[in-house]
Parts: C-alpha cells; sequence; structure tokens
C-alpha cells in the first residue's frame, strides 16, 4: 500500500462508466503529450475489465513513452507505472515479477532524497494523480484539487 500508484489510490469501480472510460483514455491517447499517463491509466481500466494481459501491454507502453518522452527523469516518470506492473502481477498471483518491480522501485527511491522504500513526493506522480482523479469520475475532484495544489507548490513553473 506503500506504493503511488492506480491501484492504492482509491478508485471505485462503481464510480465510473468504463466503456465511456475507455473512450475517453481513447481520445486521450491521440493527444501527443501526457501518453505516460494515459497508458498508465488504460492498463488500470483493463485491470478493471479483467483484461490483465491487456493492461500488461498498456503498462509496456507506458514505460516506453517514458523512456522516449522523458529520458532525462526516466527514473520519476516510471515509477506509476512500476507500481502498477507490480500490483498486477500480484493480482494475477506471479509474486516473482511483482518483486522485481518492487525491488526496481526501492532502487529508484534509494536515490532520490526525502523517498521511503516505495514512494517519494514528487509533482510527477502527484501530477499523474491529479489526472487520474479528474479523468476517473466526479466524486474525486475535490481530492484532484489536493494534489494539483501540492504538484503546483513542488512546480510552479511546470505548466503540465
Amino acid at each position: 500500500m506503500q506504493l503511488e500508484c492506480y491501484f492504492t489510490w482509491g478508485l471505485e469501480k462503481e464510480a465510473v462508466d468504463l466503456d465511456n472510460l475507455v473512450q475517453r483514455l481513447l481520445d486521450s491517447i491521440r493527444l501527443p503529450t501526457g501518453k505516460v499517463r494515459s497508458f498508465n491509466f488504460f492498463a488500470y481500466v483493463k485491470y478493471l475489465q479483467g483484461c490483465n494481459e491487456d493492461a500488461l501491454a498498456y503498462l509496456k507502453q507506458a514505460e516506453d513513452y517514458a523512456k522516449k518522452d522523458h529520458e532525462d527523469e526516466f527514473e520519476k516518470w516510471v515509477l506509476v507505472t512500476y507500481g502498477n506492473y507490480a500490483w498486477l502481477y500480484y493480482h494475477m498471483g506471479d509474486i516473482s515479477k511483482a518483486q522485481d518491480f518492487l525491488s526496481q522501485i526501492e532502487d529508484i527511491c534509494k536515490n532520490i532524497s526525502s523517498a521511503s522504500h516505495y514512494s517519494v513526493p514528487l509533482s510527477i506522480v502527484d501530477g499523474e494523480k491529479v489526472w487520474c482523479y479528474l479523468r476517473f469520475a466526479r466524486k474525486y475532484y475535490k481530492v484532484a484539487i489536493i494534489y494539483f495544489q501540492k504538484a503546483s507548490e513542488q512546480e510552479p513553473d511546470d505548466l503540465e
């Protein structure tokens, strides 16, 4: 539960129309920015729909875009993706692969000041939470505002 990922953010499947959300995510994937977040989110939705192999494929795309679009900050951008991988493999019963991703997260966090074993206070992570809550359902808008304010305080010049 220390991981910062869609599986730990308290999203309730009953709060959303998954078919509508899928359509909105398909639209967002076509945009030139935000690919890592969109593919992470799509992976979680596929998990909710019981399509774990599709979820893994979307996580791979999120990881690939993190490498491509955020090469200089890849480790920060991939934290949520690796958390999603760990939880997805856990739910699939592959504890060994889940542990591999936990180890990678721990290694990344060791290199970032003020990090715990599995999470770190980063505007990138808070920003992903903001977009997740805003896209998921109206009931999460107030929580999204809190994380938006937190992310903007950490990185006031970051337009995204």
